[in-house]
C-alpha cells in the first residue's frame, strides 16, 4: 500500500484531499494538527509516532527525525513514504526548518514531494484519470519544491542585510512570444502571493499574452492602483468609476466618473483616440454588455479617423457579463480578469529588481502616493471635477515612463496628454502638441509634473497654452522664482 505524509500549515488542506487519495488505495500518515483535524471528521489517518515510535519528548521537530529521514530516502524502507503534502507555516510565522526538510528528503528519494493545493489537485486528478504520474509530472513537482526550498532561505538571508540576495520565482504562464518573434520561450514567474499579481488574471478569451502584453498590463495595474488611492484618500470617495487606457504601458487615456461607467470609458478612449488603437484598457468596475461594446466601436471615432474599431489588444477588469465575454471573442481579444481590481490595493513586494548585465539592481518599491492634505497650495484648493483632473494628470505624470521629466494635462474628469524629454521644456512643448494634435483645448487646464521646475521656462509655456491648475515637486534654487511666476498669472498650484 502506498504511503503519503501530510504535514500542512493550513490543515483543512487534508479533509479535502484525504477521501480522495484513500479511495485509491493510499495510507495516510498525518503531523498533529493534520491529525487531529482529520481524527475529529472521522478520516481515519496514521499519526506520525508509528514511524518516529517515540512517544516521549524529543527535543527536535518530529519532522526532522532520523527515521523519517529513512521512510523518505530508503528504497526499501519497512514505512516508505511515497508522497509528501507538505505546506510549511510562513516566513513571518517562524522558520519551518522542518517542512522544508521534507520536501527536500523527498526531492533526495526520488518521492513525489508537494507543496501547494493546485499542485495536489493536478496529480490526484493525474492519477484518477491515467491511472499513475508522469516523469514530467515528477519532475515539475520537485523543480517547485526545490525553488520553495531555496526561497525559504533566500528569505533568511535577505534578514541579514544587502550583503547578498537572490530572485527566485515559480512558474506561473507560458507566454506566447517575447517581445519579438525570435525570443521564444517567453515565461511568466511569481515568487509571492500578490491579489493583483499578473498569475492571478484570469483570462477569458483571445490567444496567449506575450511577453510585451504582461510588462504592459502590470504597468496598468500600477497606474489603476495609484489612481484608486488618491482618488479615496481622506475618504473623498467611497467608489469612483475609473477607466485607464495606454499604449505599450504608458497612459494615453483616464477617465472618471461618479455616476455611470460608460461615461468613464468614453472619457479615457477619446484622451487620444489615434494612440489607443492596439493599445491596453483596464477598469475598476464589471463590464456588462453595453459597456463592453463601448470598448469595441465608436461611430464618433469613425467620423474623427475614419475608422469606428477600438482594435483593443488587452481589456482588463474585475468581471465582465456573458454577453460581453461573447462581444469580445469575436474579435479575438484578450480578456483577463480580476476580481480584486474593484478595489486595488495591491501588496507591495518587499524590494523591486532589475536585471542588468552581469547581475540587477534593487531599491524598496515604488509607493508614492500624493496626499492632497500636504501639497503646498499657492491659493485654495481646486473642488470638484477640476480637483478630479488634477488626479488625474498626477496618476499620469508619476506612472509613465517617457524618457523622464512626465508632465499630464487634464481636463473636465479626463486626461489630456502625457509626455517626457530630456528637459523639462521639451516635455511640456510635446505635451502641449499632443493635447493640440488630439483636438483638446487646454483653456482651465490642469497639469502635474514628477520633476520640478528649474527655471520659468516650462512654466511659461504651460501659461501660454492656458493651464490654470497644477502639482509639482518642490526643488530647484530658483523654486521661489517659479513660484512667483505661476501666481502671477494666476495659476493656483
Amino acid at each position: 500500500m502506498p504511503r503519503a505524509l501530510f504535514s500542512l500549515h493550513k490543515p483543512e488542506y487534508a479533509l479535502l484531499f484525504f477521501p480522495r487519495l484513500k479511495k485509491l488505495g493510499w495510507e495516510i500518515i498525518a503531523s498533529s494538527e493534520s491529525y487531529d483535524i482529520l481524527k475529529k471528521n472521522n478520516m481515519l489517518a496514521s499519526p506520525l509516532k508509528i514511524i518516529t515510535k517515540d512517544d516521549f519528548h524529543i527535543p527536535f521537530p518530529p519532522t526532522l527525525h532520523p527515521l523519517l529521514e529513512q521512510a523518505l530516502t530508503l528504497e526499501h524502507e519497512e514505512h516508505r513514504i511515497d508522497l509528501v503534502f507538505v505546506m510549511p507555516y510562513p516566513f513571518e510565522i517562524g522558520l519551518d526548518v522542518g517542512g522544508h526538510t521534507l520536501l527536500g528528503l523527498a526531492c533526495k528519494g526520488g518521492r513525489w514531494p508537494v507543496c501547494t493545493p493546485e499542485d495536489m489537485e493536478a496529480l490526484l486528478l493525474e492519477m484518477e484519470t491515467q491511472g499513475g504520474v508522469s516523469v514530467a509530472t515528477h519532475h515539475r513537482l520537485m523543480a517547485t519544491s526545490l525553488t520553495k526550498i531555496a526561497s525559504f532561505y533566500m528569505q533568511q538571508v535577505q534578514q541579514m542585510g544587502p550583503v547578498t540576495d537572490g530572485w527566485l520565482g515559480f512558474l506561473a504562464k507560458e507566454l506566447f512570444e517575447g517581445e519579438n518573434p525570435y525570443q521564444k520561450p517567453a515565461i511568466l514567474y511569481k515568487n509571492f502571493e500578490d491579489p493583483l499579481g499578473l498569475a492571478a488574471f484570469q483570462q477569458l478569451s483571445g490567444l496567449a499574452p506575450c511577453f510585451t502584453n504582461m510588462a504592459d498590463l502590470d504597468a496598468l495595474v500600477q497606474s489603476l492602483v495609484l489612481g484608486q488611492r488618491v482618488f479615496t484618500e481622506c475618504g473623498e470617495d467611497n467608489h469612483i468609476f475609473l477607466c485607464l487606457a495606454a499604449k505599450h504601458g504608458n497612459l494615453v487615456g483616464f477617465g472618471c466618473s461618479r455616476d455611470d461607467p460608460e461615461e468613464a470609458i468614453e472619457l479615457a478612449l477619446f484622451g487620444s483616440p489615434r494612440s489607443i488603437w492596439g493599445g491596453e484598457v483596464i477598469t475598476n468596475f464589471v463590464l456588462d454588455v453595453h459597456s463592453a461594446s463601448r470598448l469595441l466601436f465608436s461611430e464618433r471615432r469613425k467620423k474623427m479617423l475614419g475608422a469606428g474599431s477600438w482594435i483593443l489588444d488587452i481589456i482588463a477588469c474585475p468581471a465582465i457579463h456573458t454577453e460581453g465575454i461573447e462581444l469580445f471573442r469575436e474579435k479575438n481579444q484578450k480578456i483577463l480578469v480580476n476580481s480584486h481590481l474593484s478595489h486595488p490595493n495591491v501588496v507591495w513586494p518587499q524590494w523591486q529588481y532589475r536585471g542588468v548585465r552581469g547581475g540587477w539592481l534593487r531599491q524598496p518599491p515604488y509607493h508614492f502616493v500624493m496626499d492632497l492634505n500636504k501639497v503646498d497650495w499657492l491659493d485654495e484648493k481646486p473642488q470638484g471635477i477640476t480637483l478630479d483632473s488634477l488626479k488625474i494628470a498626477w496618476v499620469a505624470a508619476y506612472s509613465s515612463n517617457h524618457g523622464g521629466n512626465e508632465v499630464a494635462l487634464a481636463k473636465d474628469g479626463y486626461l489630456l496628454s502625457c509626455a517626457g524629454g530630456p528637459s523639462t521644456v521639451e516635455a511640456v512643448e510635446t505635451v502641449i502638441q499632443r493635447a493640440i494634435n488630439n483636438g483638446h483645448s487646454l483653456e482651465g487646464a490642469t497639469f502635474a509634473a514628477n520633476a520640478f521646475f528649474p527655471f520659468t521656462d516650462a512654466p511659461e509655456m504651460l501659461v501660454n497654452a492656458g493651464v490654470k491648475w497644477g502639482v509639482v515637486p518642490a526643488g530647484g534654487k530658483k523654486e521661489p522664482e517659479v513660484r512667483n511666476f505661476f501666481q502671477k498669472h494666476d495659476v493656483r498650484h
